[in-house]
């Protein structure tokens, strides 16, 4: 599977994350919680990488990202934490 680790550009990225923003505030607006709007992203991505690269590959995929999550990529924004200042 390609490297997802490598980025064209802060410039693609922010671009990127900003169609996905846009996107996620668009379902929300329509009426889908934001739990279903997550739902729906996850489910086309992972859709996309099993058709990109086999089932195999996705899950691999998500397995990295749920590993990152557990590790504390956004440990920052979890309001949950004991170690957030509220």
């Amino acid at each position: 599977m390609k490297d997802t680790t490598k980025q064209p550009g802060p410039q693609v990225l922010k671009a990127c994350d900003e169609v996905v923003e846009t996107a996620a505030r668009a379902m929300v607006g329509l009426g889908a919680s934001p739990e279903m709007a997550i739902d729906r992203m996850l489910t086309y991505c992972g859709a996309s990488v099993a058709s990109w690269h086999g089932s195999s590959e996705a899950a691999d995929l998500f397995r990295r990202l749920a590993d990152n999550i557990e590790a504390g990529i956004f440990a920052h924004l979890d309001r949950t934490a004991k170690h957030v200042r509220q």
